[in-house]
């Protein structure tokens, strides 16, 4: 029991110690400015040849909505259906943290602060912090963890990078994007991950209920 105890007290400080974070990098980001360090980072990445474009649009297409759909149907394909609900309601909880923190915030987007700096993705508008790609890949990488084999997680880390930096390299989104998209999928992996049990539970009982409300009838 107190081993359990300090398990619940140690995930329950990781969560608030995230949501800090999370509240902190957007009180930065509210002031709707890209500082000179920032800037400095942003060019790392946007600066990167003109040849990437083609690759760096396939690689962001790895956090959008598509890649929620083909995960969740090829989780259900395999029989694990729990992990493919669990996912699926994990990133659109996310994605409905996204856009709320992107309204409260106001942050622009790189090419709207940043002189010389273009969308190298149509179809772009909108507010810049934090980045839904990012929030939603990190999320979905994490959950699908524990489920991957260890000699292949390296794919996981790897896949979160890839989409944080193609986010940056076609100028839609700025470092503290990326790092407050990065803080908010931690942090709803992390409720996910101590509340998702209760919510099964719950759902099963439910449908206990109703099956033996059948059966009296």
């Amino acid at each position: 029991m107190k081993l359990q105890s300090a398990a619940v007290h140690t995930r329950t400080a990781i969560v608030i110690v995230l949501v800090v974070l999370f509240v902190l990098l957007a009180g930065f980001a509210s002031n709707g400015v890209i500082g000179t360090r920032e800037a400095t980072i942003f060019h790392w990445f946007y600066d990167l040849p003109a040849q990437l474009r083609l690759p760096m649009l396939l690689i962001t297409q790895a956090g959008s909505t598509w890649m929620v759909v083909i995960v969740t149907c090829v989780l259900l394909a395999l029989r694990k259906r729990l992990v493919a609900l669990q996912i699926l309601a994990a990133s659109l909880a996310t994605f409905f943290m996204v856009e709320m923190t992107k309204v409260m915030v106001g942050r622009p987007r790189p090419f709207v602060i940043l002189s010389g700096v273009q969308s190298r993705e149509r179809f772009v508008d909108g507010l810049g912090f934090p980045s839904g790609h990012t929030a939603v890949t990190a999320v979905v990488v994490l959950l699908l963890w524990k489920h991957v084999p260890p000699r292949y997680r390296w794919l996981l880390v790897l896949w979160l990078g890839l989409v944080s930096i193609s986010r940056m390299y076609l100028g839609v989104h700025a470092p503290l994007d990326i790092v407050g998209g990065l803080a908010l999928g931690f942090m709803m992996y992390e409720l996910f991950r101590q509340y998702w049990g209760g919510v099964i539970e719950a759902l099963k009982l439910t449908s206990h209920r109703k099956r033996l409300a059948k059966k009296r009838k």
